[in-house]
């Protein structure tokens, strides 16, 4: 147990934690963070796993992508990349087996929120956030996304394919 309240914010970071790494992979410190003592020290070091891990999206290896992922944020909670490459990951293991990875929508869609609840300026982030909303069904919100993407930028080809996939003039 922490030696102090724990805030919402810091819970949702152990829980999602937990749900990606496991419950025994969880240690907190007597300062409440989590971490590991082996942290890169600069930001190449954590570019050089965000390499990495998009490295093993292109084999096939999205589970290890997102180990990668995870360390990165573990290390820098602040890297927005992470959570955006955690994200098409996940998203890539529920198209792969839909019925056996359900939660991995779960997981795309938090670190989507939280790029777009930290401002994010780069449409993909909508359009990845809105194709995670077509597949749980939820035709308005995946629209809503795709026309901020279209707002955005509107050149956006995926998102206007999107819109025209669901019958929606761009």
């Amino acid at each position: 147990y922490p030696d102090k309240p724990m805030t919402r914010g810091y819970f949702v970071q152990v829980f999602d934690d937990a749900v990606e790494n496991g419950l025994t992979k969880i240690s907190t410190n007597s300062n409440g963070d989590t971490g590991s003592a082996n942290k890169p020290v600069d930001r190449a070091e954590l570019k050089g796993l965000i390499d990495q891990g998009q490295r093993l999206m292109g084999s096939k290896d999205y589970e290890g992508a997102i180990r990668l992922f995870n360390q990165v944020i573990e290390y820098d909670r602040n890297y927005l990349e992470a959570y955006r490459m955690r994200g098409i990951s996940a998203l890539l293991i529920y198209d792969q087996n839909p019925q056996m990875e359900g939660q991995k929508l779960y997981t795309a869609q938090f670190n989507f929120d939280l790029l777009i609840n930290r401002g994010s300026s780069n449409p993909d982030d909508y359009h990845l956030r809105g194709m995670v909303f077509e597949r749980q069904r939820k035709r308005e919100k995946a629209i809503g996304d795709f026309r901020t993407a279209l707002k955005m930028d509107p050149n956006h080809q995926a998102a206007k394919e999107s819109l025209k996939k669901l019958g929606v003039t761009p």
